[in-house]
Formats: structure tokens, C-alpha cells, sequence
């Protein structure tokens, strides 16, 4: 009894990625990822601000309770600033009824253009209003 055997041998052409499969699939993940990173980053600058605003508004917290047992509004070395690496602070018109807080952006915060500087007095005034 004779036994027909079929030796399949595979075509050339079916075995692994061409060239132009590789290099479509880069052109199409380079296309996502301008799509992406931009947006990531922006997401990134407008959580930074974030929680400089939410800071800044503890701060006002801190500068009522200092008002409250000294008569006064404080500087910033009275009222436990914590570092940011962020942005800078600062407080101007300090005195007995007035204060105004400030947030300037530094290092890669920069490039959140249009609230680089941020501030809040003591009547709840906030500035810019679109970054607030």
C-alpha cells in the first residue's frame, strides 16, 4: 500500500511583516501620538493650575484665621507656605483688611499662556477668571 503524502511548503510571501506592513503601522501610531501628546499635555498644565488654585484658596483660609488672631493679614512666612514646583507665590497689599495673593507659573507651567499669573485677595476677587 503506497501512502500519498503532500509536503505543503509554505508561500514566501505569507511568512512574517513586510516592509509596508511595518511602516504602516508606524505612520499610523506617529498619527495617534499627535493627536495624543498635545492633549496630554495640556491636561497635565491644567491639573498643575488646579491644585494651585485649590493651594491658593487654603491659603486665603490661613489668612483669614491668621486675620482672625492677629488683627492683620500675614505675610507668607506666617502662614506655612508649602514649597511648589510649579509655581511661585507671593502676596501683595498686605494689611489690616486687605491681601491679595499671587501664583506665578514657572519651568514647563509656562507654557499654560493664558494663566501664568493667578491671584486671589481677600474679598474672594480672582484673576484671571477663565483660569479660575
Amino acid at each position: 500500500m503506497a501512502q500519498n503524502r503532500t509536503i505543503l511548503v509554505p508561500n514566501p510571501r505569507q511568512t512574517g511583516f513586510q516592509i509596508m506592513d511595518v511602516l504602516l503601522t508606524m505612520a499610523i501610531v506617529a498619527i495617534l501620538l499627535s493627536i495624543a501628546v498635545p492633549s496630554y499635555q495640556q491636561q497635565v498644565l491644567k491639573a498643575r493650575r488646579q491644585a494651585t488654585l485649590l493651594h491658593m484658596q487654603v491659603l486665603g483660609l490661613r489668612q483669614e484665621a491668621y486675620h482672625l488672631q492677629h488683627g492683620t493679614y500675614g505675610e507668607l512666612g506666617d502662614l506655612e507656605v508649602e514649597p511648589n514646583e510649579h509655581y511661585d507665590f507671593s502676596a501683595e497689599n498686605v494689611g489690616n483688611g486687605t491681601y491679595r495673593l499671587i501664583a506665578t507659573a514657572v519651568g514647563q507651567q509656562q507654557e499654560d499662556r493664558a494663566c501664568q499669573r493667578l491671584s486671589m485677595d481677600q474679598s474672594l476677587n480672582k484673576t484671571p477668571a477663565d483660569c479660575w
